[in-house]
């Protein structure tokens, strides 16, 4: 855990964490996938984890598999007292979104 994102952490591989909550409905995660594509380094969002919202970031990571790009996925957590990031891996929450 690396320390100090505006009184939260950077968390990686902790994967399960956010994936369970995303069972439990949480919807305060929202998610930012930089990856690299033509030479340019770009960004998609998506602002809620909420059910409706999830299907576009199944479909982002869908199109950057198909195409092949390198990318890393962040969840980031909202919490009370602070808020995370978390690097998370990519196949694990495409799996976990194809099946929501």
């Amino acid at each position: 855990m690396l320390g100090g994102l505006m009184g939260g952490h950077v968390r990686v591989g902790e994967d399960e964490v956010v994936l369970g909550n995303l069972d439990r409905n949480v919807q305060d995660i929202w998610w930012i996938v930089v990856y690299l594509e033509d030479e340019e380094l770009k960004y998609d969002y998506v602002l809620s984890s909420s059910s409706a919202q999830l299907p576009k970031l199944r479909e982002i990571l869908e199109r950057l598999r198909e195409k092949g790009l390198k990318h890393l996925v962040f969840a980031i957590w909202h919490g009370a007292r602070r808020t995370d990031a978390f690097l998370m891996d990519s196949e694990k929450v495409l799996e976990h979104v194809r099946g929501r």
